[in-house]
This record gives C-alpha cells, sequence and structure tokens, in this order.
C-alpha cells in the first residue's frame, strides 16, 4: 500500500486542515501555498461545490437582472453542459484539467456556444476569487474551443433582396421580411413592435420591448430589450413609413404583426414560417441575415461604427467591428479585382 505524507494546518476558527502529498517536496510546496491562502485571507476550509456555488452566482448575480428567456437558457447551458462534469466538486477542487474535460465533452457544440460556456466558467470563478474562495481562477486564460465554427452571415446582394421580397409577397411573411430589410431590427424586437412604437412625426421606431419564448414554447412580451443598449430608436425611410402607414390603415390590432391565430409569434412559429419562405428562394436565409445586410448597406452609405451600433442596440462595440471588419474585406477584395481588371485593360 502506497504510503502518502501528511501535514496538519490550523485555521483560524479552530478547525484543522489536513494536507497529504505523495512526497515531502510536494507537501511542503502544498503546506507553503496554503499558509500564504492562509496569509491572504482566502477560507481554505471552504468546501462549498461548484454546482452549490454556481447556483447561488445563478439566483443573486443573474437570474434577477436578466428576462426570463435569457435566464432558462443560462440554466439550461450549467446544467446540461457543465454541471454534470464538475458540479459535485469542491471548488477549490478544481483545476485547469477539469476545466478542459468540460470544454472536451462540449466539442460537438458550435462555437460560438463553446465560448459562452467558457465565458460562464470565467465569471463563476472570478467571483469565487472575489469571494476570498480562490487565489486565482483555475480556467486556463488560452482555452481553446473545438467545436464547429459558426458559419459567418453573408449580407445579401441587391438581387437577393429582390427575389426574397418577390418570394415572400402574398404571404405573411410579407411585411416582416420588409420591415426587417428597412431596420435591421432583432427577431425578438420585430415580433413585439406595436403600433405605438410608430413614431410617424419623428420617423424613428421606437425599441421599448421584445418578445422572448418561454419553456413551453409560447410567446411573451417583455419591457425593455435584449441588452441596455437596445432600447433606442431607430430611423425610419421614407418607403418604410409609407408602407406601414398603409399596412396600420387595414388593421385593427395593436400589434404590427402577430399569427393567423392573433397571437404573437414565438420562435418556433418564426422558424416554421421562414422555413416556408425558404423553399421559395435558391439561396440559404434566415432573419439575422437582414440584420447585418441592413448594417452592410449602412456602412455602405459612410456610417461610421458608433452609430451603427446605435442603430443596431449592440451593447459591445466589438459585434459591430466584426460586422465593420467583413465589409471592409468584401469591398477592397471588389475593389482589388476591379482594378486589376483596369490595369490589363
Amino acid at each position: 500500500m502506497k504510503k502518502y505524507e501528511t501535514a496538519t494546518l490550523r485555521l483560524p476558527d479552530g478547525r484543522r486542515k489536513y494536507i497529504r502529498a505523495k512526497t515531502k517536496e510536494e507537501l511542503q510546496k502544498k503546506v507553503a501555498d496554503l499558509k500564504r491562502e492562509l496569509y491572504l485571507g482566502i477560507d481554505i476550509g471552504d468546501t462549498t461545490t461548484f454546482q452549490d456555488y454556481a447556483t447561488h452566482w445563478f439566483q443573486t448575480s443573474k437570474k434577477p437582472f436578466i428576462t426570463q428567456n435569457s435566464a432558462d437558457l443560462l440554466w439550461t447551458l450549467l446544467s446540461k453542459h457543465i454541471f454534470p462534469y464538475i458540479g459535485r466538486m469542491k471548488l477549490r477542487d478544481i483545476k485547469a484539467p477539469a476545466i478542459r474535460e468540460v470544454m472536451r465533452q462540449s466539442s460537438g457544440l458550435c462555437s460560438a456556444y463553446q465560448k459562452r460556456i467558457i465565458s460562464t466558467l470565467r465569471t463563476i470563478f472570478n467571483m469565487a476569487v472575489e469571494d476570498d474562495i480562490l487565489v486565482r481562477t483555475p480556467v486556463p486564460s488560452k482555452i481553446q474551443v473545438g467545436g464547429a465554427e459558426t458559419e459567418e452571415a453573408e449580407p445579401l446582394t441587391p438581387e437577393q433582396q429582390n427575389q426574397l421580397l418577390e418570394a415572400a409577397k402574398g404571404t405573411v411573411m410579407y411585411p416582416i421580411v420588409y420591415v426587417l430589410m428597412h431596420t435591421g431590427l432583432r427577431r425578438g424586437e420585430v415580433t413585439g413592435l406595436m403600433w405605438s412604437d410608430i413614431d410617424y412625426q419623428q420617423e424613428v421606431i421606437h425599441v421599448r420591448r421584445h418578445v422572448v419564448t418561454d419553456n413551453n414554447g409560447k410567446p411573451e412580451l417583455v419591457d425593455g430589450a435584449k441588452t441596455d443598449a437596445g432600447v433606442r430608436d431607430v430611423p425610419m425611410p421614407k418607403c418604410l413609413i409609407d408602407f406601414l402607414k398603409e399596412m396600420q390603415a387595414s388593421t385593427k390590432s395593436v400589434y404590427l404583426f402577430t399569427t393567423q391565430n392573433g397571437t404573437l409569434y414565438s420562435a418556433p412559429a418564426m422558424t416554421r414560417a421562414w422555413a416556408t419562405l425558404q423553399k421559395r428562394v435558391p439561396f440559404k436565409t434566415k432573419p439575422h441575415q437582414l440584420r447585418h445586410t441592413y448594417a452592410t448597406y449602412l456602412f455602405e452609405q459612410g456610417l461610421d461604427v458608433k452609430q451603427v451600433q446605435y442603430i443596431l442596440g449592440h451593447s459591445d462595440p466589438k459585434i459591430t467591428m466584426n460586422i465593420y471588419t467583413h465589409y471592409r474585406e468584401s469591398a477592397r477584395k471588389t475593389e482589388t479585382i476591379r482594378q486589376v481588371q483596369e490595369a490589363f485593360g
């Protein structure tokens, strides 16, 4: 039977902390590290599990400040992709290899979702550091994701936009597509629009609410926006103003868009309706692609990054910059081709 080197430390509250290691050198290092933590005010006797700590963090620091839909998504991420692997471990016992195992288990998920897992882990462990449970986070600074990269949303060409509008004519999706093309709103924002949000005098749309879908697949209208920056005023071009005035004259609903049953669009209902529209065009498209197309058009018209960030309701300027960078790369490639062709007559 293998013997271990052991030692005991007395904690400030009188309890004893037992340490063991395979060698004297390893034991000396562990004792020195623990003494350093004690000196820094760390509670080295804490036995809180990751699941208990993360649940407390979720209930007190996240859930009260986000929408129910966002809370449900975050809890699903924790319960399905993190708790099964490190939930029962003591917070203080979790090291970098355990974090890598969490990410290895999520390698089949898309890159964006894996990044969200990493971000959530980093936030929770940083909080544990602030609470004097840990000296440092065990999440590696350069941890890699291994899932498939989310496809970059290519903006639609003018020809594709016309094709999509033609395909949507005569269907319930036509006015939604038209508004999305001319506002760049998010799906939940456009389906939550009320006629009181349409300000013809100032020629803007007041984005003040959005639709979320609960766990039962039912839509719910929520005040505010996906982010604080999402509460904004989006300018309306004249063509959209004329379109909406004609549309409003033929409806008695307080909402711009409802299903045939008169209810708000849930995420699944919108997905089904869009899938039907998709069959009518020869290229792949989705609602969010119209938002990307709208942003690209604004850049083409000379608006700067800060202006576009406001209009799109991005809280993080990096998101807007990613679109701008993609636009500039595409524009430069097109211009290079043109210049080369002109150079050779």
